[in-house]
């Protein structure tokens, strides 16, 4: 027997509910990101690729969404959309998004001949020496709390571990720093 109410229901002695409306976080998208009481970060979607998001936090953590896009790039990441999804990240408005250089992440291994460069998207690749390949990080997925806490260590709430540092090295790539 089902018996049908508002939001939720019964099938047998368990209790069913509607899914809530998902989130679709979209490239441009700026969001918030919690690092204590009263205080969160800036960052924005600056590319999909299927579920994949790669996301930029800002350095400005005051003022508009629009100053904080030009206060540059402390920290990036690929992540899905969970924090968005239950609006943990909270999304504030749409704006273009911030101009990057395009990601390369190393992929392959030397002793196999297939170590080669692959852009965030997989739509252009190159083979490489080793030499190259070692100044580009392994494409990873990230959990989107791993990212926060990264955030919450830039701004003194908790210790910076060496786990993090993927965070920083990708943000000095797509900021076109030298050396990246």
């Amino acid at each position: 027997m089902v018996e049908v109410h508002a939001r939720w229901w019964f099938i047998g002695d368990r209790v069913m509910t509607a899914a809530a409306k998902r989130i679709k976080v979209q490239v441009g998208d700026v969001f918030r990101i919690p690092f204590g009481p009263d205080q969160s970060a800036f960052g924005q979607v600056v590319k999909q690729k299927g579920p994949q998001n790669l996301v930029v936090v800002f350095r400005a953590i005051e003022g508009t969404a629009e100053d904080a896009t030009r206060s540059g790039i402390e920290l990036a990441a690929i992540v899905f959309d969970a924090k968005f999804r239950n609006s943990d990240w909270p999304i504030v408005t749409n704006l273009p998004p911030i101009k990057v250089t395009e990601p390369w992440f190393a992929l392959g291994h030397e002793g196999l001949e297939n170590l080669r460069l692959e852009s965030f998207d997989g739509s252009k690749w190159q083979l490489v020496r080793p030499g190259v390949a070692a100044r580009h990080g392994h494409k990873s997925l990230s959990y989107p709390m791993a990212l926060q806490m990264a955030v919450e260590a830039i701004h003194g709430r908790r210790e910076w571990i060496p786990e993090m540092d993927g965070y920083r090295q990708l943000a000095t790539e797509l900021s076109g720093a030298p050396g990246a």
